[in-house]
């Protein structure tokens, strides 16, 4: 024993998970390899201990969907990744953090809302912690809607945010399958400059995407 280790005032208690989303990518060429990319900017190889899901709301309703998935047991990985694929054929066991299977949360047309809540099961009375999208409101057409193509969050935004912005992301159309991030640092992004510009993006009247 060292001499003042009696009366060491400080408590050591352990720094809180830092966790929150950062991609969602609907590959328009192969729908197995959708997946869901959160990111933790304060753990590496870290198991989660405490009940933590994410959880889907569709279409217009209020309520979440019974379909979810628990983080709680799983392990944010070296680079700081939780990424939920469809199936290990995807992009490998090395990437992906957990398997959803077909019907599960990473099973989405891209018009969904997602929420990260420290909760057990679906509930509205869950504590929101981070939030793609605005429950209850239709979100096909929108510029959210990232069917068919990915959004991913900027850089340099604060994160995570209970309450959506759009402003924070940046939706592309037509993506294919190897332009998803799963797992992949993503390049440096600053906000784009001026007004979205809308296009046609496959008939399906969205089109939304950036130009710099």
């Amino acid at each position: 024993t060292q001499p003042g280790e009696e009366c060491d005032p400080r408590v050591w208690k352990e720094v809180p998970l830092v966790l929150f989303f950062t991609e969602f990518c609907d590959p328009e060429d192969d729908k197995s390899k959708r997946m869901i990319e959160l990111y933790s900017p304060n753990k590496r190889d870290y198991k989660i201990e405490h009940d933590l899901i994410v959880m889907k709301y569709e279409g217009t309703s209020p309520y979440p969907s019974y379909a979810f998935q628990s983080l709680k047991g799983q392990v944010v990985d070296g680079k700081g990744y939780v990424v939920m694929c469809m199936n290990w054929y995807s992009y490998g066991r090395d990437t992906c953090t957990l398997i959803t299977g077909y019907n599960g949360i990473t099973s989405f047309s891209g018009t969904e809302h997602f929420a990260l809540a420290g909760c057990e099961f679906p509930s509205n009375d869950c504590e929101c912690i981070d939030m793609y999208g605005s429950p209850g409101l239709d979100a096909r057409g929108k510029p959210q809607d990232f069917s068919d193509g990915k959004a991913f969050r900027l850089r340099t935004v604060p994160a995570p945010r209970k309450i959506f912005d759009i402003g924070h992301w940046v939706v592309v159309d037509e993506i294919t399958a190897d332009q998803c991030g799963a797992g992949k640092s993503p390049p440096p992004v600053s906000p784009p400059v001026g007004p979205p510009i809308y296009g046609k993006g496959k008939g399906k009247g969205k089109g939304k995407y950036w130009r710099e």
